[in-house]
């Protein structure tokens, strides 16, 4: 099987060392004539956009995928022994790479829009670095990801960032694969927790399980939180291991965070995507609970493409969910907002809007207008 490997080192030009380390390693680059290149990272944003765990970094690509990081200042001749051993190992790399091929294929179904980028923030410690740390839990693969030594005195964790407030609903966990297909399930954890954390520390536990099982999981464990949560931060807790000989490394070799993006804008609505569908589970809205405690007023409408509603605006806040069909808003005169089945809109008070049917069936959507819609804007 023939493959490209290639070398990356990502160092500072704030740190004198750094830029001595890099010229050390071009010499010997050139000498092993192998591909390689450099990326300066350039501030602490930078590096967080780069999932990198330590600067300077050495990680080795094979045909495009990172499968080793060379922790910090290494020698240059255990790069060697790296590659050696990458393409050595028992479960050969040939292998593995079949493997993962099959498994990309079973993971087609998962909606690329609704993935949650995130960065990890912190984490209880990683064990065997070079292929097991933080950062190759967001690349596919079976052969990489994050692993953590237990302790009897604590247990193990890890912190994702979400960067940008989202409703999150699943997260999947892939289980360390053998070379013919099937989990290892003794190097997942066998309990395992979900934590919600605010700005200020809070921790609000969004879901746990005890005893999991892996039978008859292809690709990944899935983990459905219910109800969807509003959450910027997640922390993974492993509640407990599978004990082998007094001693347990869990692995997960991949993290997917699936949930709708909340879209706010400055200029007076911010539009919530597949409301209906992916967090009321297709419920009929006026029983999702989110009015029970005021009174509302509801304006029904049934627009047939092209129809559209008179221009107008109001002192209040208003809700706009789609039931059927696709409709486009114009708010201020000059945005234009697609909505269709399940998205939601609060438009807020005394920004003019207008509302025109785009599906060839009929459209059917509500406005409502309560204490609660402000309470959504202000919580937003």
């Amino acid at each position: 099987m023939s493959m490209n490997l290639e070398i990356k080192l990502f160092y500072s030009k704030k740190f004198k060392k750094n830029l001595s380390y890099r010229d050390t390693f071009e010499a010997f680059f050139k000498k092993h004539e192998f591909v390689f290149s450099f990326e300066e990272v350039e501030d602490s944003n930078h590096w967080k956009e780069l999932d990198l765990r330590s600067v300077p970094s050495i990680v080795i690509y094979i045909d495009g995928r990172p499968v080793s990081n060379m922790v910090s200042y290494a020698n240059p001749e255990d790069i060697i022994k790296r590659i050696k051993k990458i393409l050595s190992e028992d479960c050969s790399y040939t292998d593995v790479m079949n493997t993962e091929t099959k498994a990309v294929a079973e993971s087609s179904h998962i909606d690329a829009e609704r993935r949650v980028d995130y960065y990890v923030e912190k984490s209880s410690g990683t064990h065997r670095y070079e292929r097991w740390n933080e950062e190759f839990l967001k690349q596919e693969g079976c052969s990489t990801g994050w692993c953590c030594p237990t302790k009897k005195d604590e247990k193990e964790f890890i912190v994702f960032n979400l960067k940008e407030e989202a409703i999150v609903d699943t997260v999947l966990l892939r289980p360390r694969m053998r070379s013919d297909g099937t989990p290892s399930f003794k190097s997942f954890p066998k309990g395992l927790s979900l934590w919600g954390l605010t700005e200020k520390g809070n921790e609000t536990k969004v879901w746990q399980a005890n005893d999991i099982k892996l039978d008859g999981i292809k690709k990944y464990f899935v983990i459905n939180i219910s109800p969807p949560q509003k959450i910027s931060r997640l922390k993974l807790v492993i509640e407990d291991v599978h004990d082998i000989d007094g001693k347990s490394f869990p692995c997960i070799a991949e993290t997917h965070i699936l949930g709708d993006k909340i879209e706010v804008s400055s200029k007076g609505y911010f539009v919530k995507r597949n409301t209906l569908q992916k967090s009321f589970n297709r419920k009929p809205f006026f029983k999702s609970g989110l009015f029970a405690e005021d009174d509302i007023s509801v304006e029904l409408y049934n627009l047939l493409e092209g129809q559209k509603t008179p221009a107008c605006s109001s002192n209040v806040f208003k809700l706009l969910i789609v039931s059927s069909g696709r409709v486009s808003v114009d708010v201020n005169e000059d945005d234009h907002v697609p909505l269709e089945y399940g998205d939601v809109m609060i438009i807020e008070p005394l920004h003019p809007y207008s509302i025109c049917g785009e599906d060839e069936k009929n459209s059917v959507f509500g406005i409502f207008q309560s204490k609660t819609v402000r309470s959504i804007w202000e919580s937003r």
